[in-house]
C-alpha cells in the first residue's frame, strides 16, 4: 500500500465532515457496536458471580486476548475479501472513518453547552449522561460544566490522539487494537464488585495504551493555549493528583489553559469518591470558559490534521 497516511487523512476528514452517516448506521450499524456485542456475549458467559477473584482475573485476561483476537481475525477475513477485488484501501478508509469520533464528541459537548445556554438544566444533565459515567441527576450548572470539560479533555486523548498515535506506530492494526481495548475498558473496566477482578486486565491494558497519548494531549493543550508557559506549569503540578494515571494530564492542562478548577469528588452509582481538585485554587468554570474549552478542542483537531498532512507530504517525498 503506497500511503497508509493518505488513507488516514481521508478517513479522518470524512469523519470530521460527515460523522458516521445514518444510512451506514441503519444498514450495517457501527464497528464499535459489533465489538460491544461481542464483549457482552463473552461477559455473560464467563463473568459468573460464583467464581473466585483469582478465576475472574484469569478469565478477564482471557476475555481481553480473545476479544482482540476475534476482532483482528474478522478484520483479516474482510480485508482478504476486499483485497480480491482490489478494494482494500477502501476498506481501510471505512475502518478509520468509523473508529475516529471527533465530530461525535464535538456534537455531544456542544449540545450540553446549548442546553445550558437555554437554562435547560434537566436536558443538559441528560445530554451529559451520554458522555460521562458518573451520576448526573444532582449536578448543578457549574458541576455540569466541570464534568463536560473533564470529559472533553479526557476524550480528546481517548478518542482522537490515542487512536492516531497507535495508527502512526502500527498502522490500521494499532488503531483497531486500541479501539477494541478502549471499548473493553468502557464496558468492563469498572471498579464495581462485578467487574473489579474480571475487568482488571482490560482496565490496565487501556491505562498502558494511554500513557503516551494522554501526556501528548496535555502538551497539545499547552501548545495551543493562550498561556502555554503557565498552562504547562499547572499541568505538571496537578496531573498526578487525579485518581486516574492518565486523565489528569489533559484535564490539568485544560484547567490551566482556562484558569479554572476541575476534578473534585464524583458520584458513581450512588457512591462518592475522593478525587482531588485539579488547579483547586482557581474558580469553577463558567459557560464562557466552556466555549473557550470547545474552541481549544477544535484547535487540537485542526492541529492533528495539519500533522497528518505534513506526514503525508513527507511520506510522498520519501517514496
Amino acid at each position: 500500500m503506497e500511503s497508509t497516511l493518505l488513507l488516514l487523512l481521508i478517513g479522518v476528514i470524512l469523519e470530521i465532515c460527515l460523522g458516521w452517516p445514518k444510512i451506514f448506521f441503519r444498514n450495517i450499524s457501527h464497528p464499535i457496536i459489533w465489538i460491544g456485542n461481542l464483549v457482552k456475549i463473552i461477559d455473560t458467559n464467563l463473568n459468573k458471580e460464583s467464581y473466585s477473584d483469582r478465576i475472574k482475573k484469569i478469565l478477564g485476561f482471557f476475555t481481553l486476548l480473545t476479544t482482540v483476537f476475534i476482532v483482528l481475525f474478522f478484520f483479516q477475513i474482510i480485508a482478504k475479501i476486499f483485497q480480491n477485488f482490489f478494494l482494500v484501501e477502501f476498506l481501510y478508509i471505512i475502518v478509520i472513518w468509523s473508529l475516529m469520533c471527533s465530530r461525535s464528541l464535538y456534537s455531544h459537548i456542544t449540545q450540553i453547552a446549548y442546553d445550558l445556554e437555554k437554562n435547560d438544566i434537566l436536558k443538559a444533565k441528560k445530554s451529559l449522561s451520554k458522555v460521562v459515567g458518573r451520576d448526573t441527576a444532582n449536578l448543578e450548572k457549574k458541576a455540569i460544566i466541570r464534568a463536560s470539560l473533564e470529559s472533553l479533555s479526557e476524550s480528546t486523548a481517548d478518542a482522537i490522539i490515542a487512536p492516531l498515535f497507535w495508527y502512526f506506530i502500527f498502522g490500521i492494526y494499532g488503531l483497531i487494537i486500541f479501539k477494541t481495548v478502549n471499548t473493553l475498558d468502557s464496558m468492563i473496566g469498572y471498579k464495581s464488585k462485578k467487574y473489579l477482578m474480571y475487568g482488571y486486565a482490560s482496565a490496565k491494558a487501556d491505562d498502558i495504551l494511554n500513557i503516551i497519548p494522554s501526556r501528548l494531549t496535555g502538551l497539545f493543550f499547552v501548545l495551543l493555549s493562550t498561556k502555554p508557559s503557565n498552562t504547562y506549569k499547572i499541568m505538571l503540578k496537578n496531573a498526578s493528583k487525579s485518581i486516574s494515571p492518565n486523565s489528569g494530564w489533559p484535564e490539568s492542562a485544560i484547567a490551566g489553559a482556562l484558569l479554572i478548577r476541575l476534578g473534585g469528588p464524583k458520584t458513581y452509582n450512588g457512591i462518592t469518591n475522593k478525587d482531588n481538585w485539579l488547579n483547586g485554587e482557581y474558580k469553577d468554570p463558567t459557560i464562557g470558559d466552556f466555549h473557550e474549552g470547545i474552541t481549544l478542542y477544535k484547535k487540537i483537531v485542526f492541529f492533528t490534521i495539519f500533522i497528518i498532512i505534513i506526514s503525508v507530504i513527507f511520506q510522498c517525498f520519501k517514496l
